[in-house]
């Protein structure tokens, strides 16, 4: 049994963190051993991850050693939560992107619209190491009612949030 008390949230964890989180092999540089951290943090107070088919295609594609490792202890514990796309499709958020003038922000929120309807549907967090899609967001008062929802989280094993009530 956890020493973690209360609800695991379902936290949304990008490709980029993949990435970034390096190869077991190599020498990790500071911002690697924070992502590292954050998922060491994430699997030890029993978090859960919710993914899509978007998203795990992007984990195959960008996943280093210890980003597999990682997602095989996730996977073993249960800890992954497949939603269907189905379930995530957030119409007034795809509205919303569409109205957006800004056709750089638009493409850039579109190829990532999986991580914040994934968060809709979780518990609101999302952990990224590419900051574009969360300025994008914030660039833009249509998306305001998804910037108050979505929380991003920083790299490091102190910025996990503890477990919800």
């Amino acid at each position: 049994m956890s020493k973690y008390r209360g609800r695991s949230l379902r936290l949304v964890v990008d490709a980029s963190v993949a990435r970034a989180a390096g190869d077991a092999t190599a020498s990790p540089d500071a911002t690697s051993r924070a992502w590292a951290a954050t998922l060491g943090a994430i699997l030890r107070i029993c978090h859960r991850v919710s993914v899509c088919d978007v998203l795990v295609a992007e984990w195959d594609r960008h996943s280093g050693s210890l980003f597999r490792r990682w997602r095989k202890a996730m996977l073993s514990k249960d800890r992954v939560i497949h939603v269907s796309s189905e379930k995530l499709v957030d119409e007034a958020l795809r509205a919303a992107i569409t109205s957006l003038t800004d056709a750089g922000s638009r493409k850039a929120i579109e190829k990532d619209i999986h991580l914040i309807e994934l968060a809709s549907w979780g518990d609101g967090w999302v952990f990224t190491a590419d900051g574009k899609i969360r300025a994008h967001v914030a660039a833009h008062d249509a998306l305001s009612r998804w910037k108050k929802h979505v929380r991003w989280g920083e790299p490091g094993a102190a910025n996990v949030p503890p477990r919800g009530d």
